[in-house]
């Protein structure tokens, strides 16, 4: 999981640019941060007119409600769409600075405008101590204000505040989590001088000491500041003769919307990304006087490295040589995703050793859990394990012994996500999606020396057009990173069914993908036209079947309504015939219609995504709505499958055991699922396309054992007795041609 944290600072409301303001805005709702954090100026002075309503406190708080607001519709928009690893909520820390308790900043007793600056503000300064179990990350509030002060705009770390904090995460209910959480202190004043911008006796932190010995004791991770209107980045190496180094990285905020005095590079915000693991990639933007963007800065290749080792070496907990994702699609459009960590070794000594496996989403399919297939040294006792946090649930693999340098690990895991890929246009717009393109891709939320990403295809597949991107990890719109694909764009090999690339020192917490244009499809433009207009005839006359009983009144629905009705009264028939050869030889009993399922199903595309649903069920006119409202996905479940693939399945629950391949069942709500089910597509003999799928279900023992007799000539005869029989009657009753 990835948190995303935007850090804005020195708004000075009264004095902001409205074109920087606009801007702004719309830049932070883009992002949608997950906390968005403002250290300090809000305004220019404090404010007595909030008891009215009125002042630029209140204009403020407006404002970064309109944010919150216009990111939670956003995102509730895109997850109607689809899911999204995006938090289901934005939650935004607010602080004081010298402006908001001091007059012009420099003068004043600051008790009282602090006072007010909470009541007016106090939806964003709830909790000086606020730890998301979720994503591991804990921030810390520290009030820098002096108590008063007379022509001056210094901070001041006092002894008495610092240990509050400290007594504040020692005596918190989650005190174990916090001290395995990444801590983020938030502060106005910033803690370091500001290098190569003259003097500022009049702003700086006064008993920085403290400050320090705070930052080293509790170990934090990140400061985050504002104050100077510089935009500065720093990392502090803080060690000792019995702790293991560590870096503090201390990351200012320039003035975000002010008219003048700004960052010579432009106004500012910065971005940090943090992996649950602990990772973090930090970022900063600009908007240069003139421009109508924010742009991020690019670091130079030093500094690049020495983020890099920073965060290879402490950031993390662990390390690894090679991680390598793997995923092999099949005919079905089933992936095995096989996920393995080389050398694996752990820095230092820690209760548990364990490490958060990638969340696995798909759209339209199913995603089956993570199985450990290897794991060595054998004697580290390597398990997989999953944990409820905050209503999340992730999977874990760790051990009981600590990999070292000297005997790292080698850990391969694998899951599979079924329905997942199509292997040409027509399955792709058979399926509803949206998109030319299909993909396999990776959120990395771990530093590794080398990432290898490879996908192989079923022997006749071909990817068409490759390429290799570097996606920012949590927008729902695709957004590239431009700098990062350039730079691996050239990694990308292609071999026919397969393709391959090797990254070297990848940027963690970004989203790797490889994708593809979807091969053509063998029909004609025009076959495939006429095709789908026919069967849209059919879909749409069964589809209104679906309307109460008393708008059936025409003799056309009851002619289309009967067809139904003897397409399963066939099926039964043509069951009870092939089957009761077969119980006749072997002494069984015959089917019983009062513990047999026996449906029709059609293909629902005007109600968002193509989905298969129920338009008659066991001969009842008007069923329950638990089965009027039950929908399939196209290539979802046993009957998904069999439209997908036009081709007569049998799903047998003992089977499924035995074989994941098979474990696709979808079973109705508070329904026993059926031992054994048949799901036969009806294909047109025109276009040859599916127009809806006959299933015959049992619930008993006995009539399971029967259905398990069916071979493969079975089926075939099967299939060409409903072909024959049912649907004939089936599309006459449409009006198509037979």
């Amino acid at each position: 999981m990835v948190t995303r944290i935007l850090h804005i600072s020195d708004l000075h409301f009264p004095s902001r640019d409205e074109t920087v303001s606009q801007i702004l805005t719309e830049a932070i709702v883009a992002k949608k941060p997950n906390v968005l954090v403002v250290t300090g100026d809000l305004a220019n002075n404090p404010s007595y007119w909030w008891m009215f309503g009125k002042g630029h406190w209140i204009q403020v708080r407006d404002w970064l409600r309109k944010i919150q607001i216009q990111i939670e519709k956003d995102v509730q928009r895109d997850d109607a769409a689809q899911a999204n690893t995006l938090q289901r909520y934005t939650r935004i820390i607010a602080l004081s600075g010298n402006h908001d308790v001091l007059v012009s900043g420099l003068s004043g007793w600051c008790w009282p405008a602090e006072n007010d600056f909470q009541r007016v503000f106090r939806e964003f300064c709830q909790d000086e101590i606020y730890f998301d179990p979720k994503a591991k990350i804990t921030f810390i509030t520290l009030n820098t204000n002096p108590r008063s002060a007379i022509c001056s705009a210094e901070g001041k770390a006092l002894g008495g505040r610092l240990k509050h904090l400290k007594q504040a995460m020692d005596c918190h209910r989650d005190a174990a989590g916090i001290r395995a959480s990444t801590k983020i202190l938030l502060m106005h004043h910033h803690p370091l001088p500001v290098p190569f911008q003259g003097e500022d006796f009049l702003l700086h932190t006064r008993r920085v000491d403290r400050l320090l010995r705070f930052l080293a004791e509790q170990r934090i991770d990140l400061v985050l500041h504002g104050h100077k209107h510089r935009a500065t980045w720093s990392h502090l190496r803080v060690g000792g003769a019995t702790q293991i180094p560590f870096f503090v990285e201390v990351l200012g905020a320039g003035a975000a919307m002010k008219k003048n005095d700004y960052d010579p590079r432009g106004h500012n915000f910065n971005l940090i990304d943090v992996a649950s693991g602990g990772i973090r990639q930090a970022r900063q933007f600009f908007m240069e006087r003139g421009s109508t963007r924010f742009l991020e800065s690019r670091p130079s290749r030093a500094e690049s490295e020495v983020g890099r080792l920073i965060q290879f070496n402490f950031q993390q907990p662990y390390r690894m040589k090679k991680l390598t994702w793997r995923v092999e699609a099949d005919d079905d459009g089933d992936g095995k995703n096989l996920l393995t960590y080389r050398n694996l070794v752990f820095s230092r000594s820690m209760e548990t050793y364990e490490v958060l496996l990638p969340q696995d989403q798909v759209v339209g399919g199913d995603v089956q859990g993570y199985e450990l297939i290897s794991a060595t040294p054998s004697d580290f006792g390597a398990s997989l394990f999953k944990r409820e946090i905050d209503g999340s649930t992730g999977t874990y693999f760790g051990f009981i012994q600590q990999p070292t340098e000297q005997r790292s690990a080698v850990v391969e895991v694998q899951n599979y996500d079924f329905n997942t890929y199509a292997m040409d246009q027509r399955e792709a717009a058979e399926k509803g999606l949206e998109t030319d393109r299909d993909y396999i891709d990776l959120l990395l939320t771990d530093a590794v020396e080398e990432l290898a990403l490879e996908a192989l295809f079923p022997a006749s597949f071909r990817f068409e057009k490759p390429r290799l991107e570097v996606l920012e990890p949590l927008d729902k719109f695709d957004i590239t990173h431009q700098g990062h694909t350039s730079q691996f764009t050239a990694c990308l090999k292609q071999t026919g069914n397969r393709l391959d690339a090797l990254l070297t020192s990848p940027p963690p917490n970004f989203r790797y993908r490889l994708s593809w244009d979807f091969p053509r499809f063998p029909q004609s433009k025009k076959q495939w036209d006429e095709g789908t207009a026919r069967r849209a005839v059919f879909e749409q006359a069964y589809l209104d079947l679906l309307a109460i009983k008393s708008s059936r009144t025409d003799a056309k629905k009851e002619l289309l309504w009967q067809a139904a009705i003897e397409g399963l009264l066939d099926l039964y028939s043509a069951l009870e015939d092939r089957l009761g050869k077969k119980v006749g030889s072997t002494g069984g009993t015959l089917l019983n219609p009062e513990t047999m399922d026996l449906s029709f199903m059609v293909c629902d595309r005007y109600s968002g995504r193509p989905q298969l649903r129920l338009i008659l069920w066991n001969l009842r006119d008007e069923h329950p709505e638990v089965y009027r409202d039950f929908r399939l996905g196209i290539g979802e479940g046993n009957a998904g499958r069999a439209y997908k693939t036009k081709a007569i399945r049998l799903f047998d629950v003992e089977e499924a055991k035995r074989n994941i391949k098979l474990n696709t069942y979808r079973s109705f709500k508070n329904k026993p699922e059926h031992l054994v089910l048949v799901s036969i597509p009806l294909i047109d003999w025109r276009s040859k396309l599916p127009l809806g799928v006959l299933n015959a279900g049992v619930l008993t023992g006995p009539e399971a054992d029967v259905f398990r007799g069916l071979g493969e000539p079975d089926m075939v005869e099967l299939s060409e007795t409903v072909h024959n029989g049912p649907l004939k009657a089936l599309l006459g009753a449409a009006d198509l041609e037979v």
